[in-house]
Order: C-alpha cells, then sequence, then structure tokens
C-alpha cells in the first residue's frame, strides 16, 4: 500500500485489493468444484452437496487472500508510527507501535484462522442471494441435459457468459458442482464484507486504546527509565522530570488530536 496513503485510504486500497481477486475464470468454467467434488467422492445421496467439500474451496480462497490483511494492518502501523514518534517520546512510542502491531498480525492470523474453521453467517444477505444464484439451476440443468441446447450460459453473481458444454462428461457431479458455485459465491461476499468491516473496528479501536490509555503508560514507564539513570548519574531528577512529562504529555496531546482526522467516524 502507497506509504503516505492515510489510513482511511489504507482501507478503501485494502477493500479494493480483497474484492479485486477474481475466482470466477471463463476458461473450465466449475472445473474447480468438480474436482473438488470428485477429490472427495464416496458412498452417499445423490447430488448432495457435502459440507467438507464446501469448506475446502473455501480455505482455498482464504489462503490466496491471507497476506492482505497482514499487509494492511502492517501498513497501517508504519503509518501511525510515523504521525505519534516525537523526539521526546521516540523510543516509547515505537515499543509500544511494534507491540500493537503484532498484536494486530495475530489478531489477523485468529480471524483467518476462524474463516478457515466455520462457513456460517446469519447475514439475510448471504440467503438472498444464494436464493437468486440457485434460481439458474433449471436452466443450467437443461443444457446438462439435452446435447440439443446451446452451451453458453449467463450467470449472476459475476460471472457472466460462460461455456458450460464441457460439464456435459461430468454430468454425475454437474448440479453439485452448479450449487457449490453459487453458494461459494453468495458466501465469499460475506466472507470478504466481515474481512473488511471487522479490520475497521479492529483498527480503529486499537489506535484509540493507544493514545487513550497505553501511550501515556508507556511514556511514564520511559521517563522512570530515564530518571533511575539520571539520578545514578547525579542529574536533578524533578527538573529533568518536569522537562520531560511536560513533553511527553503534550505528545500524547497532540496525537489524540491528529488522530480525529485519521478516520471519519
Amino acid at each position: 500500500m502507497h506509504c503516505t496513503a492515510t489510513p482511511i485510504e489504507m482501507l478503501d486500497q485494502y477493500s479494493n485489493e480483497l474484492h479485486s481477486k477474481n475466482f470466477e475464470k471463463k476458461e473450465d468454467s466449475l472445473m474447480e468444484e468438480i474436482n473438488a467434488l470428485q477429490e472427495t467422492k464416496g458412498i452417499g445421496l445423490p447430488n448432495f452437496l457435502p459440507r467438507g467439500v464446501f469448506l475446502n474451496v473455501l480455505q482455498k480462497r482464504i489462503k490466496e487472500v491471507a497476506m492482505t490483511p497482514e499487509d494492511f494492518v502492517g501498513s497501517v502501523w508504519n503509518y501511525i508510527e510515523r504521525i505519534v514518534t516525537g523526539s521526546s517520546t521516540r523510543r516509547a512510542a515505537q515499543n509500544l507501535i511494534a507491540k500493537k502491531k503484532n498484536e494486530s498480525v495475530d489478531w489477523v492470523r485468529e480471524i483467518i484462522g476462524m474463516e478457515k474453521l466455520t462457513d456460517y453467517t446469519c447475514n439475510l444477505e448471504y440467503v438472498a442471494n444464494c436464493s437468486k444464484f440457485m434460481a439458474q439451476q433449471t436452466a443450467y440443468m437443461e443444457i446438462m441435459n439435452d446435447q440439443k441446447k446451446k452451451s453458453v450460459i449467463n450467470l449472476e453473481g459475476g460471472i457472466g457468459e460462460i461455456e458450460v458444454g464441457h460439464l456435459r462428461k461430468h454430468l454425475g457431479v454437474a448440479q453439485q458442482a452448479f450449487e457449490l458455485k453459487m453458494r461459494m459465491i453468495a458466501s465469499w461476499k460475506i466472507v470478504l464484507m466481515r474481512l473488511v468491516d471487522s479490520m475497521a473496528l479492529h483498527i480503529m479501536f486499537s489506535i484509540q486504546n493507544m493514545i487513550n490509555k497505553e501511550m501515556e503508560e508507556e511514556i511514564v514507564q520511559d521517563l522512570m527509565a530515564h530518571l533511575k539513570v539520571a539520578e545514578s548519574r547525579g542529574c536533578s531528577m524533578s527538573h529533568l522530570w518536569l522537562q520531560r512529562n511536560a513533553i511527553g504529555s503534550k505528545s500524547v496531546s497532540s496525537c489524540s488530536k491528529s488522530q480525529k482526522k485519521w478516520w471519519p467516524i
């Protein structure tokens, strides 16, 4: 991400990057789903979509975008570091921001791990989209079952017009493959929404908490460490404390004011 962008601009770039990943290939359409179904083929009910197959395809998608959230939090905390690190509090701020950056990376890895494990949402948009996309199944299966029909179909969900004649060779799993594709498209929209919304909430909360609470504590600890060194060298404790504490407080106050410009809440 561009080093001069502000956090809100970084968030827009992050969202665009996630959504720009194109999983809907025009060539060999639905073959990823066909292969996934054939790899796990076993004894079971006909035209029944196993949950394990869905999770397998979902995990592959998440793995392909997993580094994007990590890159985003790294860029945001690098930006915060440039804003916060005044000369008098540089070491304290750098230590704290490094800690917050590591916490954000750990948090990102946790949410990525959770997305890989559970195909769940209470968002009604998923149900609406899934129903809309699945409504195209009848036309699709008519093409599969009738060799005389034109083998091109225009599908919603960002797919568009595709050739499906090659799927007639896999008629046994063609219907399952279609269902898997449509459910995945509807689900992926929700996954991306969560990855963007939760990221915005996490970053905003982390910045606010750092400025309003943790930064001052870190500066005080840093000042106390310097005072001990000064005392051992025979310096004036009161003078050093007042001077550095005044500068440190001013830095936190300035950072707090600047933070209001970073994110429009």
